[in-house]
């Protein structure tokens, strides 16, 4: 039996392909793969040397698949990436090194650590089988990750957020920014379900801040941009 199982949820990505050469590489080797893939045409079709088991399935969302291969894994203790994740050749080996038990939770780093809060998806993560036992909500459509991670928390999970286990994150802002909404009707459904009212208050403040500022940029954008082009045209220098 692998010491770990890495399960990887997928849907239209052909960077999963990426992922795959990356995990091949990993300093720690007593691991299995499962993915589970609800693309229309099956992605991966090359050899590998990973233990790889590959999945295609009706489609579903991102916590339903995990939780199918959370099912089907051979290990107690699971790994979890997405396919638009690059984990570093020391990925598993440092989620591994801080492992304590089943009730911990190990966060990976992503892009950035937040001194505020752990920050949470399903890129860099190390958990315990059992906590796949625990549903998330089907009501959600977007952000079912946060909500399972708060469900976790209040049945005795504990998340310890380390700087290491690093993945390289690729997130498309353009496509985020049009989910934005869907973002903020579930998380504000997520917040009152779990008693978390003062999040409401602290997105609300943190969205008008970034406004504020988006503002000032913008503005600072256009009278610069007039002020040096008119210094080019009439003084022939910018400075």
């Amino acid at each position: 039996m692998p010491k770990v199982s890495v399960i990887v949820p997928v849907k239209n990505d052909k960077r999963l392909i990426d992922l795959i050469k990356a995990l091949e590489k990993q300093t720690f080797k007593d691991f299995e793969v499962l993915i589970a893939d609800d693309s229309e045409k099956k992605i991966f079709n090359e050899k590998t040397s990973l233990n790889l088991r590959y999945f295609h399935t009706k489609p579903m969302k991102i916590t339903e698949k995990l939780h199918f291969l959370a099912k089907k894994a051979n290990s107690n203790i699971i790994a979890v990436t997405e396919s638009d994740c690059i984990p570093s050749e020391t990925w598993l080996e440092d989620l591994l090194s801080e492992y304590k038990d089943d009730k911990t939770i190990i966060v990976g780093v992503q892009q950035i650590l937040s001194p505020y809060n752990v920050v949470l998806s399903y890129g860099s993560l190390l958990i315990p089988k059992n906590a796949f036992k625990i549903q998330h909500d089907a009501k959600l459509s977007i952000a079912d990750d946060t909500d399972w991670f708060f469900t976790l928390e209040e049945n005795g999970y504990s998340f310890f957020q380390i700087n290491k286990g690093v993945v390289f994150h690729y997130k498309d802002p353009v496509k985020r920014l049009f989910r934005s909404f869907a973002y903020a009707k579930d998380n504000a459904y997520i917040y009152i379900k779990h008693n978390k009212d003062k999040r409401i208050i602290k997105s609300i403040l943190f969205q008008s801040a970034t406004i504020f500022f988006s503002f000032v940029t913008i503005l600072t954008l256009i009278v610069f941009g007039i002020y040096y082009k008119l210094r080019k045209i009439f003084l022939k220098k910018l400075r």
